[in-house]
């Protein structure tokens, strides 16, 4: 395949099938040849790879056929000489090519923590299951669960533990009357009077974890 990327002229097809299956020396290799022909589709799976493949950044960055958009995009991921580089190129980077390339960063940010944050909540379902079905499920575990600061867990606990959903306990949590709190604590039984330092100590963890995702309010 490096062989091949050498080659004076490349068809479309083919560097296409070379970025789907080629390693780092073949992706640096094309980008460096300036007769291979890129579609822009392609750019973009190549553009995705320098993220972590550094020396691919330069040889893409050179290229006189690489989108305005990418060029663009890759500012914010090179090193500050390569941002220097992408600079002289000021014709490149109009502020609407600016505004575009932040969305897409942002859309590409927001997929990987969707990931992240879908992994998370499996792994915790899946842990709370077991404590289910161990019926392991009480005041002891939630404190376990505040003080090792695994709010996600805490929160699937505790819905099960007061036979509502995690949105309802969440809720509850955020209440800072603390009366429907009581209410449903008195309900389940977890304690005449909820000790005000156990939930202060999880709402803090829980509402950390919420600003840093955004996304435990869906669960």
């Amino acid at each position: 395949m490096k062989a091949i990327t050498k080659r004076r002229e490349v068809p479309e097809a083919v560097t296409e099938e070379i970025v789907d299956r080629g390693g780092e020396a073949v992706l640096i290799s094309l980008a460096k040849n300036q007769g291979a022909q890129i579609k822009p589709t392609t750019m973009e799976k190549m553009i995705e790879q320098s993220h972590n493949i550094h020396g691919l950044q330069k040889p893409m960055m050179e290229r006189f056929d690489l989108p305005p958009q990418l060029l663009t995009q890759m500012y914010f991921f090179v090193s500050s000489a390569l941002k220097k580089e992408i600079l002289k190129r000021s014709d490149m980077l109009d502020s609407s090519l600016i505004d575009e390339a932040v969305n897409s960063n942002r859309k590409r940010i927001l997929g990987g923590a969707m990931r992240s944050v879908k992994a998370e909540i499996g792994e915790a379902h899946q842990f709370i299951q077991e404590k289910i079905r161990a019926n392991a499920v009480n005041e002891s575990l939630l404190k376990e669960l505040i003080d090792m600061r695994r709010s996600t867990e805490f929160l699937l606990a505790f819905s099960h533990y007061l036979g509502v959903n995690s949105s309802t306990a969440q809720a509850l949590l955020k209440d800072k009357t603390w009366e429907s709190l009581a209410i449903a604590c008195r309900a389940a039984g977890l304690e005449r009077r909820p000790s005000r330092k156990l939930f202060s100590a999880c709402r803090k963890v829980m509402t950390n974890k919420i600003k840093r995702s955004g996304f435990l309010i869906s669960i």
